[in-house]
C-alpha cells in the first residue's frame, strides 16, 4: 500500500534508532508529492551514513521545478552518498538544472543513474 506522509513521519519515529547504521535506502513509493519529500528529507536526516539512494521511478506523474528544489535540499542531507540513481524520472531540463544545485554537497559521489530522464 503506499506509503503516506503520516505513514513515513510514524515510521521514523519508530525506527529512528535502526536508521543509524544503514547505509542504503532504496523508496519504493511515488515521490511527487511536495510533502512526501519534505519527510523522506526529515528520514534521511537519521540516516546519517547513508552511501546508496535508489529514488529511480518513483516520480510518475510531472513534477514542478519546486519539487526538484525539495529533492536538492534533500541530497545535501546526504554527505556520504556514494551511489544516487534517479533513473526514468522524467526530471527533464529543469530537474537537472536544479539537480546542479546539489553537486558541490555530493563530494562523495561516484555513481549517478540519470537515464531515461527526457532531458535536452
Amino acid at each position: 500500500s503506499p506509503l503516506t506522509e503520516e505513514g513515513l513521519d510514524i515510521m521514523t519515529s519508530k525506527l529512528v534508532h535502526c536508521l543509524d547504521n544503514a547505509r542504503r535506502v532504496e523508496i519504493q513509493d511515488d515521490l511527487c508529492d511536495r510533502n512526501k519529500l519534505l519527510s523522506l528529507k526529515k528520514l534521511l536526516t537519521k540516516v546519517p551514513l547513508l552511501e546508496s539512494l535508489d529514488l529511480s521511478g518513483r516520480f510518475k506523474k510531472k513534477c514542478g521545478f519546486s519539487d526538484w528544489s525539495v529533492l536538492v535540499e534533500l541530497l545535501k542531507e546526504c554527505p556520504h552518498l556514494k551511489v544516487l540513481n534517479l533513473g526514468h524520472n522524467k526530471m527533464g531540463d529543469g530537474g537537472m538544472q536544479a539537480l546542479s544545485g546539489a553537486a558541490q554537497h555530493l563530494t562523495n559521489l561516484q555513481h549517478l543513474s540519470l537515464g531515461h530522464n527526457k532531458m535536452g
